[in-house]
């Protein structure tokens, strides 16, 4: 796989999508963050350091984004402030996101991280494999389906 730097902060109008590391010795997929609907995507350190990216990004079913390259936006900060507090909160956004992450692989059950996805994503379970959610929540299809079990109990 060839890494690129990320150039566009995309903003999803229609779809899903996902941001995955690939391991480039063993091929294996892990998922690490999902967008949908009214959401940001964007690799944000690439994006603000203008540097390779490690992770990828696909759209799981027919999408539709609205995007702004990184020249673009860079010229709205240094020309509308407005556009400079934008840049700010969307930085706390990303920022919120990966500190929210790394908290729930560090402190919560993989039943609450699963609750949490649903939340965030109400319909996910209808719109990708359950393999790319099983993924994510770092567990096996197996124990996923024991989780839905006790779920929906």
């Amino acid at each position: 796989m060839q890494y690129v730097v990320c150039n566009d902060l995309g903003l999803v109008v229609k779809g899903i999508f996902r941001i995955y590391y690939a391991d480039p010795e063993t091929g294996t997929e892990k998922n690490l963050f999902f967008f949908s609907e009214h959401q940001f995507l964007v690799s944000f350190r690439s994006f603000i350091s203008q540097k390779i990216c490690h992770y990828f990004i696909q759209a799981m079913e027919d999408s539709e984004i609205m995007y702004i390259s990184y020249n673009d936006l860079s010229h709205l900060y240094d020309t509308h402030p407005q556009w400079a507090k934008f840049g700010r909160l969307l930085a706390e956004l990303f920022f919120t996101y990966s500190q929210t992450r790394a908290e729930e692989l560090l402190f919560i059950t993989h039943e609450e991280r699963y609750i949490r996805l649903l939340e965030e994503h109400p319909n996910i379970i209808h719109r990708i494999p359950a393999y790319h959610i099983s993924s994510y929540l770092g567990i096996t299809n197996p124990s996923l389906s024991r989780i839905r079990k006790r779920i929906n109990r």
